[in-house]
């Protein structure tokens, strides 16, 4: 039975250092020192009477009491954070923290002037855009470090609730000096001569490009496989091979003919951008507000 009582620091602390099996690493994502976390740790095993971590040099391992006082935590925390969630709905406030996470293509080219336009409206509101792969993007919404997800490519889990937002078209695009720059009706049997610039396979461009490869039976000649679109363009523009990108990521380098659009034989290679949340989750009034605006957004304005 507990002596003294357990306060909210506690649970906090304690949650943090489950997360991440650290103790600097929960000092540092609540912006406390070490030293304090420690301190509440130590505290609340006093008044559980319990050893809730088991030290291994600078990592630690919930216990089994640990294990077990965990999700009765966690579910304090979170009943907390609706509850403040609702005041603010009663009060219609928009306020707080909103973390949106995005693939590259939405993050880079559709979310921020979006963001600019909610921003004017809600300037007490601070907003972070994380811009992942989409297999990172879909991991921070089932952790609830982020609240709306933008990503161009079906999502794998099931627990995720999916709004469609339209198709993004990707391009076959060469430097201007390539020797497909005046060819047109290429087919992906023609990749087979090139070398094919990708992004890592975690990405919903590759993940489009590879389901279209395997359809097609086709092995591209080489792959050079770059981690950002900005390098893949730059690439191209140096003459290192072909890619598919968004229309999105080239419009500029299209209009200073830095990159040249090649015309496929067939049908247009396209992908869908969907809204992601959390099922289960009630969304803070700010990320309720922001996700109306995309809806709106990509309804009255064809974006691919």
């Amino acid at each position: 039975m507990m002596s003294l009582p357990v306060t909210l620091a506690h649970l906090r602390v304690f949650a943090a250092v489950a997360k991440h099996c650290s103790f600097s690493r929960a000092a540092d994502e609540l912006r406390v020192s070490q030293p304090y976390v420690s301190g509440q740790i130590a505290g609340l095993e006093a008044r559980l009477a319990l050893v809730l971590f088991n030290r291994t040099g600078r990592r630690a391992y919930l216990s089994e009491a640990g294990k077990l006082f965990l999700p009765y935590a966690a579910k304090v925390l979170t009943t907390l954070q609706e509850a403040d969630r609702s005041l603010q709905d009663f009060r219609g406030l928009v306020t707080g923290h909103l973390v949106v996470a995005a693939s590259s293509t939405p993050g880079a080219y559709l979310l921020p002037r979006l963001l600019g336009q909610f921003l004017e409206d809600y300037p007490g509101v601070h907003v972070t855009l994380q811009i992942k792969d989409t297999v990172h993007v879909e991991r921070l919404l089932l952790s609830q470090e982020a609240e709306l997800g933008v990503v161009a490519s079906p999502p794998t889990s099931t627990e995720l609730a999916t709004e469609p937002l339209g198709l993004d078209e990707l391009l076959l695009v060469v430097g201007p000096r390539h020797r497909w720059v005046n060819r047109s009706g290429v087919t992906f049997k023609d990749l087979e001569e090139e070398r094919l610039l990708v992004r890592e396979r975690t990405s919903g461009t590759r993940i489009r490009i590879d389901e279209e490869l395997t359809r097609t039976r086709v092995q591209p000649r080489t792959m050079l496989e770059l981690s950002t679109v900005e390098a893949i363009r730059e690439a191209l523009a140096c003459g290192l091979g072909i890619s598919f990108l968004s229309k999105h990521a080239v419009q500029q380098d299209i209009a200073a003919r830095r990159l040249v659009v090649v015309m496929l034989a067939h049908r247009p290679l396209t992908r869908p951008i969907s809204l992601l949340t959390s099922t289960g989750h009630k969304l803070s009034p700010a990320a309720a507000v922001f996700r109306n605006l995309i809806l709106a957004e990509f309804t009255s304005a064809d974006r691919t």
